[in-house]
């Protein structure tokens, strides 16, 4: 769902900068969709260097934020309510099992963390729900 969300969104944001490859681009987002964190970063280069050959500096910081905006809204908006509706839980427990996955960097790895986060907080709470209908 969420590699779908980011390929329309890439998609829909290169065609309207007139950005050449714009369908593979939005591909290549959707795809690296799959890789966390790095994945972004790597199918942004590819935009962020085409923009800069083709058109020079400011339409390639242009092409920068565009994908630095469709980011933060997948992360602040989509996940969690994609979440919600794939694991049950409130989008406000997913963003605060990320922050405590991201929150101990000495015990375990960040990227780690925010991959464990929501596992970890949905076993939780089914433990939590079949402890409350044993009462």
């Amino acid at each position: 769902m969420l590699c779908l969300a980011i390929g329309i969104l890439v998609f829909a944001a290169l065609s309207i900068l007139r950005m050449p490859y714009a369908l593979t681009l939005a591909v290549l987002a959707g795809f690296t969709e799959f890789i966390p964190v790095v994945g972004p970063i790597v199918a942004a280069i590819p935009a962020i260097f085409i923009a800069l050959a083709q058109s020079g500096l400011f339409p390639a910081m242009v092409v920068a934020i565009v994908y630095y905006g469709i980011q933060w809204c997948e992360n602040n908006l989509l996940v969690p309510l994609i979440m919600k509706r794939a694991v049950g839980l409130s989008p406000i427990a997913v963003m605060f099992a990320m922050l405590v996955g991201v929150s101990f960097p000495d015990t375990v790895h960040p990227v780690l963390g925010v991959l464990l986060a929501v596992p970890v907080s949905t076993i939780i709470s089914i433990f939590i729900q079949d402890y409350r209908s044993q009462l």
